[in-house]
């Protein structure tokens, strides 16, 4: 806005693509900057205007050359400190083998991660029936072949699930997530691919289930705990903390990037968090659990902070003052 009578124009990025026009602005600010469109990746090398992008998950690479500062406005550590977002309690369930699955590009292909996850299907709707005490839910799989078996075995278990892809169309859509919704609605379970791991906003989603294994993709994985971690302001009490089955191992695989930037938020763009992650032993994988409940350790604690067992001292040194 130039002047006091100029009209301020608003329009997405995705209009003005189409359009093929792009006026002239002084400020474009970019929703989502992680998914680098050619439509204004372009634009924004070009132009003289203010470029603000943004991202929860600002780890694509080339985001260093297209900005030239980062700002962390906040920290998930900060935001659930302040009742935003919700604590979230890790529990290290039943994964697929992916040893020697086919990859692409560093990523394990959908084909591969498919045909890994039938495998434990069964898993998944077992330990949901042991944890989810039938608490609204989103399920995250591999393939939209992948949600359909899942999605027909959670109704042959008694649970009402649907699945929510991009075949399912906009009518079905509207219907679904009006239901789901409801604070006491019949539809207690949601399956979709990518569908739902952006923008998806529930807040009295209670359990979160990952069954779509990542080598690298560690955005990915933080935008499907994001859908779970949103508080519920209309209801604070009803969500002190928040449930993820990790069928995939993800948490595990990316447990070290994701503490950072959960405590300190992201410290540079280009980081290369996005690199395929080295798969933890067997015995690492274990250690990392309660024998008791199979919730995952806290760094630096002994106790479980699900079911208060106390793991033994390794060592039977005590130090006293």
């Amino acid at each position: 806005r130039r002047r006091p009578d100029e009209l301020l124009q608003i329009a997405s990025v995705q209009t003005i693509a189409k359009r093929d026009f792009w006026p002239q602005v002084d400020v474009l600010v970019v929703d989502e900057a992680h998914t680098t469109y050619k439509a204004w990746t372009e634009f924004a090398k070009e132009t003289n205007a203010t470029v603000i992008g943004l991202s929860a998950t600002p780890f694509t690479t080339g985001l260093g050359k297209i900005f030239t500062n980062l700002v962390n406005a906040t920290t998930m550590h900060d935001l659930t400190q302040n009742g935003v977002l919700t604590p979230m309690r890790i529990f290290s369930c039943h994964r697929p083998d992916m040893t020697g699955a086919e990859t692409k590009g560093g990523e394990w292909t959908e084909k591969a991660a498919e045909e890994r996850g039938m495998v434990i299907i069964g898993d998944v709707i077992r330990d949901w029936h042991k944890f989810g005490d039938n608490r609204k839910t989103i399920v995250f799989g591999a393939t939209i072949k992948h949600c359909e078996e899942l999605c027909r075995q959670f109704i042959n278990s008694g649970v009402m699930a649907a699945v929510f892809t991009s075949e399912t169309t906009a009518k079905e859509r509207e219907a679904l997530l009006k239901e789901y919704r409801k604070h006491d609605g019949y539809l207690k379970v949601l399956i979709s691919v990518e569908a739902l791991a952006k923008g998806f906003d529930v807040p009295d989603v209670l359990i979160g289930v990952s069954a779509r294994p990542f080598s690298k993709s560690f955005s990915s994985h933080v935008q499907q705990m994001g859908r779970v971690m949103r508080g519920n302001p209309d209801d604070p009490d009803s969500k002190p903390f928040a449930l993820w089955l990790d069928h995939s191992g993800n948490y595990l695989r990316f447990q070290e990037e994701w503490d950072a930037v959960f405590a300190g938020g992201v410290s540079e763009l280009d980081d290369g968090a996005e690199k395929a992650k080295k798969e933890k032993s067997k015995k690492e994988k274990e250690d990392s659990k309660c024998p008791r409940c199979e919730a995952l350790w806290q760094k630096g604690s002994d106790t479980c902070t699900h079911c208060g067992f106390v793991r033994e001292s390794r060592s039977k040194i005590i130090e006293v003052p």
